[in-house]
């Protein structure tokens, strides 16, 4: 019962980051076909947030982009608590790994 607790809430992760990407890709694409603007475009991660709220499109699209790259992120950490919970530690150190692997990939692509 316990295992099956665990694949749900990995599955609800996954899915709920892909439907709101999907909502936030679509939205910026009717934002760019109803409310036409110049391409602005977002300078960094900071000006996304605003410019959704401002009604960009550019900014909507890219927001939906970084929900979807951030998804299987999202999904390890999950993972890593389940695996420190369920006191399984091999797989908790391997998850940990993975997760420094990640941080020290986005840093160096972002500096």
């Amino acid at each position: 019962m316990k295992r099956r607790a665990k694949h749900w809430l990995v599955s609800r992760t996954l899915t709920t980051g892909v439907l709101v990407s999907f909502a936030l890709l679509v939205a910026g694409l009717i934002e760019s076909y109803f409310l036409p603007r110049g391409a602005a475009g977002t300078g960094s991660a900071s000006d996304v947030l605003p410019g959704v709220l401002e009604g960009d499109a550019t900014a909507t699209v890219t927001a939906g982009l970084m929900v979807l790259m951030l998804t299987p992120l999202l999904r390890v950490i999950v993972l890593t608590f389940d695996f420190i919970r369920a006191r399984e530690i091999s797989f908790a150190i391997i998850s940990i790994g993975v997760l420094f692997l990640l941080a020290v990939t986005v840093a160096f692509s972002f500096g």
